[in-house]
């Protein structure tokens, strides 16, 4: 899909997959870690910034990056913030710290990718994440009923087989994501980390 042009198109007030509220599965995931540790985030394909400004209260120094200038746009005019919102492409840009964030989180960013994307993706996420570092992916699940206006819907194991090779997987389960409308939505929560070898 082409998310510029889809940005471009669409109202930004009536995104299929905008709540204007943190995402539950993330909210969760930080009340069960010593949140003390993680000093830098990054949110890719931050959208509206939503995920980021929650961060940001955390006291984590964030970086949100979305491909679309009305995204960011939109997301600056939101609220002061301490977040650094930035419109770039993650797959091509080259000006992200290596070795830098200690969590990186996209929730729906990859699963609408072709595959030498989503390798691609995991690799660079590999170069930019700290050693001790975890990265969270929501991504949308063949499990349960499709739904109107939800996620991509990909296998679990189609997902764990393109970030394998480049990520350390800490943990996958299934959960459920709100989207729009208060739509329940089965999605693949994958927790992986830093690939070194000895």
């Amino acid at each position: 899909m082409d998310w510029i042009d889809y940005w471009q198109r669409n109202d930004v007030e009536c995104l299929p997959w905008e709540t204007y509220v943190p995402e539950k599965n993330l909210v969760e995931f930080f009340s069960q870690i010593d949140t003390t540790r993680v000093k830098t985030a990054i949110d890719i394909g931050c959208g509206l910034g939503t995920n980021s400004l929650w961060l940001s209260s955390l006291g984590i120094e964030v970086d949100a990056i979305d491909i679309s200038e009305i995204a960011i746009d939109a997301a600056k005019n939101r609220k002061d913030s301490e977040v650094n919102f930035k419109t770039l492409n993650f797959l091509d840009d080259a000006s992200l710290k290596e070795n830098y964030y200690d969590f990186v989180f996209d929730r729906g960013c990859i699963h609408g990718m072709i595959a030498e994307d989503i390798k691609k993706f995991s690799a660079k996420v590999g170069k930019i994440i700290s050693d001790n570092g975890l990265w969270m992916s929501i991504i949308g699940s063949c499990e349960g009923p499709e739904v109107y206006n939800g996620p991509p819907r990909r296998t679990c194991s189609e997902m764990i087989g393109l970030i394998e090779p480049h990520m350390k997987i800490v943990n996958v389960f299934l959960s459920k994501m709100i989207i729009s409308n208060n739509v329940e939505v089965d999605v693949w929560i994958l927790l992986t980390k830093k690939r070194t070898y000895e």
